[in-house]
């Protein structure tokens, strides 16, 4: 079962190969070879384990955070629970990327112009 950051929900869905380096992009597409079950973590998870970003503990916290919460309260979400990848991408498809409230969480990301691109390419 992967351990899962809340806002990783939403990531691993427009996820088009592309990413902080080549080390980070190869886990990536590892990790997201293996979507199945997932334990939805609180902090640092499987992706967080190749990301440039954390130095001993994420160095973008309080905004990680923040995009956590977000996905949590808007896809009635909770740290430990444990759900199919299927089923969780589909709420979260229908809750945050159909609605306003992607622009809202994700606006001020640096991968959110890739996203929509993806997104719309996607519909």
């Amino acid at each position: 079962m992967l351990k899962i950051r809340p806002h990783h929900l939403m990531c691993m869905q427009m996820y088009t190969g592309h990413g902080y380096d080549c080390k980070f992009v190869l886990h990536m597409n590892e990790v997201v070879s293996k979507l199945d079950k997932i334990n939805i973590q609180e902090g640092c998870d499987e992706i967080c384990t190749h990301c440039p970003h954390k130095k001993g503990q994420c160095v973008s916290y309080e905004k990680v955070k923040r995009l956590d919460e977000s996905v949590l309260s808007c896809c009635d979400l909770h740290y430990g629970e444990h759900v199919r990848w299927n089923e969780v991408a589909k709420k979260v498809r229908e809750t945050i990327f159909e609605t306003p409230m992607f622009e809202k969480i994700c606006g001020d990301c640096g991968w959110y112009e890739l996203c929509c691109k993806t997104y719309n390419e996607l519909r």
